[in-house]
């Protein structure tokens, strides 16, 4: 499954979630949508009644080159420019397994620390473990709780939570870690079952 497949399962998803459990002010989710004066598409937007668009986001792939952190610089300035083309307050950056929600103009950008909201969503390192019906049902329940607490930060019910510079850099750094961690552990178990195999050969 490529990442196009994966956004395109997401959306289908959460118009399905719509369609049974209306979840105000989304009413719909689209894909590959653009701003105005701009080629950049959005991986995925989120439409009122209105068809106004009220969130945008990008989503990557865990174990591709951009997807190891829904923290990586480039990912959230290239999400934040589209947001702000879109005219979107929010925006969020999701690699899987992590999900960012970010301001997309902070009202006072000089102020120290920073205002975003993260959740844990599933642990996925790799093309197996993303098409497992398992994993699927792990984002669909997230999907769930993920579109109630953006929308009541929408209607100003629940703030997002401001984040001091010392625990955003660990967070940040955690989460790029996670990724490196999860593949060297894959490979360290496999080297060890193929000892364990030639070991049990040797001995017979």
């Amino acid at each position: 499954m490529n990442e196009w497949e994966f956004v395109g399962d997401v959306n289908s998803f959460i118009n399905e979630l719509l369609g049974k459990n209306p979840i105000p002010p989304f009413h719909r989710s689209k894909i590959e949508q653009t701003g105005r004066g701009s080629r950049k598409r959005r991986d995925l937007s989120l439409l009122d009644r209105s068809l106004r668009v009220t969130l945008t986001g990008e989503i990557k792939l865990p174990y591709q080159p951009d997807g190891g952190s829904p923290h990586n610089a480039q990912v959230v300035k290239n999400a934040r420019r589209k947001a702000r083309k879109a005219g979107s307050r929010f925006f969020f950056t999701w690699n899987v397994n992590e999900c960012v929600l970010w301001e997309t103009d902070p009202a006072d950008p000089t102020k120290l620390g920073q205002d975003y909201k993260s959740w844990h969503v599933t642990d996925v390192h790799n093309e197996a473990q993303l098409t497992h019906p398992a994993t699927e049902d792990e984002v669909r329940e997230w999907l769930v709780r993920f579109l109630r607490s953006v929308a009541q930060i929408l209607e100003g019910t629940v703030q997002m939570g401001r984040k001091p510079p010392d625990e955003k850099f660990v967070e940040t750094l955690e989460s790029c870690l996670r990724m490196p961690v999860r593949l060297n552990l894959d490979r360290l178990h496999k080297r060890y079952d193929l000892f364990l195999m030639v070991f049990s050969f040797q001995v017979i």
